[in-house]
């Protein structure tokens, strides 16, 4: 299995969602500029730049980081 992150947004007034679009990473910023949650499909840099087996998902709040894949936030979320 491949990575995959696509993007579908909505205007300020709601209605549809626009069409998937995929893409190699989104980054979303909450409230602030420092606050954000960022997947990325990709890894590396040049000749070196290759989809990932697992998107990368970092979350930062308030300083706070966190970084792993969809199946650690899972594990993690469902120890609360």
């Amino acid at each position: 299995m491949t990575s995959s992150v696509e993007i579908k947004t909505r205007g300020k007034r709601g209605g549809d969602f626009s069409a998937i679009k995929e893409v190699g990473q989104v980054v979303a910023f909450v409230d602030r500029a420092s606050d954000y949650i960022s997947v990325d499909s990709y890894e590396g840099f040049g000749k070196d730049y290759k989809k990932r087996s697992e998107a990368l998902i970092e979350i930062s709040v308030n300083g706070v980081q966190w970084k792993g894949t969809a199946e650690e936030l899972s594990i993690m979320l469902s120890k609360k």
